[in-house]
């Protein structure tokens, strides 16, 4: 499991990613949580890639997230 965070933390900063940054929607699909996103990637098996889009400070931002592969 410990890899596996790893892997995400590493797959979200070569996105691009900050700490702080505030997503609020993957694929088009409003966040409204963490859970919300993790329960979103959880639908995601099989696909590569989501996009992200985050809130950096006023700033709205869009990236592509590559998934780690499981």
């Amino acid at each position: 499991a410990a890899s596996a965070s790893a892997a995400s933390v590493a797959a979200a900063a070569r996105a691009g990613l900050e700490l702080g940054d505030l997503l609020t929607a993957a694929n088009d699909t409003p966040l409204r949580s963490s859970v919300g996103l993790a329960l979103l990637l959880d639908q995601l098996t099989g696909r590569p890639a989501v996009t992200l889009h985050y809130l950096r400070g006023n700033e709205a931002e869009t990236t592509r997230l590559v998934l780690p592969p499981e």
